[in-house]
């Protein structure tokens, strides 16, 4: 198969809803032939390379790039036993995981939908895992392919409000969250990707109402990770140590759940914090005369002491 990209591009080839097609001719093609397995495969030649492509193309920098991007777009396949080699080296499938225990349970949400006489399956997971920013947000596959990566954008829902239902602004303490997506056809054209297949199609009728199912997934888990963020300023360590005794589990083993499960604030030991800040701004002349008068040698003994001498007054030392 020889494609000119040049004069590829410069045709028409767009469908009749102004998307491109992807669709190629064989320059020659042999059907019935036997090869032996060491042929199997397909090779990919493209010439000719810009010079800053070519030298980018021999960096190792690039190359370590190139292999995790494959390994994680392609995860499920190499998963299942499709073998990927980039000089020479093997990849190697990334597990996806959530945390999983008695108290803590992650979604799984099965849907499956009939358009156009074919079958769509969508599988949503829903939980927390390891507390990394990079790694946290939505993970989009469509027939196993990932088209989106860690997502923390309004695509999936983040700092929205779909039917009184609100989603935050990402953030560090949502750092520990991840959601993952499936979308499943024999019919690709059906699914919610774009047409060069490496990004969501937003305006998809099936996305945007499996996105509504990703908004009431996530808002549990937010809730639960603001309770595991506040939990810090009180004696109580319950849901810490709720988290940190759960154990990873891959997603192909999680059971059926349509909620997050997790203990609710009257299970824990919540008590108020034993200390808290007071700030104030004065004018530096009477700060000095105060710091002077209270023999003071910091702005927080000042602080201390003035707040000391204000309880005893009113007889509450």
């Amino acid at each position: 198969m020889d494609v000119n990209v040049d004069t590829w591009k410069n045709e028409s080839n767009t469908d009749e809803h102004g998307r491109e097609i992807w669709e190629f001719e064989f320059s020659e093609l042999k059907e019935n032939v036997d090869f032996e397995i060491r042929d199997y495969g397909t090779i990919i030649t493209v010439s000719p390379l810009h010079e800053n492509i070519a030298a980018e193309f021999g960096l190792q920098n690039f190359i370590n790039r190139l292999m995790e991007t494959i390994e994680t777009a392609h995860q499920k396949a190499i998963e299942k036993g499709l073998e990927i080699e980039v000089n020479g080296i093997p990849l190697r499938y990334r597990l996806s995981t959530l945390l999983k225990s008695e108290r803590l349970k992650p979604i799984f949400k099965e849907i499956n939908k009939i358009i156009d006489n074919s079958n769509i399956s969508i599988k949503i997971y829903a939980g927390i895992s390891d507390a990394k920013l990079i790694d946290a947000g939505w993970y989009i596959f469509c027939n196993e392919r990932l088209i989106l990566k860690a997502d923390k954008s309004q695509i999936t829902g983040w700092q929205e409000e779909i039917d009184g239902i609100k989603i935050p602004k990402s953030h560090y303490q949502f750092s520990r969250f991840r959601g993952y997506v499936y979308f499943d056809s024999d019919n690709a054209n059906l699914l919610p990707w774009n047409t060069t297949k490496n990004g969501v199609d937003v305006e998809s009728a099936l996305f945007q109402s499996t996105k509504l199912e990703m908004i009431n997934a996530m808002r549990p888990i937010i809730d639960f990770l603001n309770e595991l963020d506040n939990e810090k300023d009180t004696e109580s360590t319950a849901l810490k140590n709720i988290v940190e005794s759960a154990k990873s589990e891959k997603l192909s083993t999680i059971t059926a759940s349509e909620i997050f499960v997790y203990p609710k604030t009257p299970y824990l030991e919540n008590k108020k914090p034993k200390e808290t800040r007071i700030s104030y701004t004065v004018p530096i002349e009477q700060f000095d005369i105060a710091k002077e008068l209270l023999q003071a040698k910091s702005n927080k003994e000042v602080g201390e002491k003035t707040f000391s001498y204000y309880l005893k007054s009113m007889g509450q030392d």
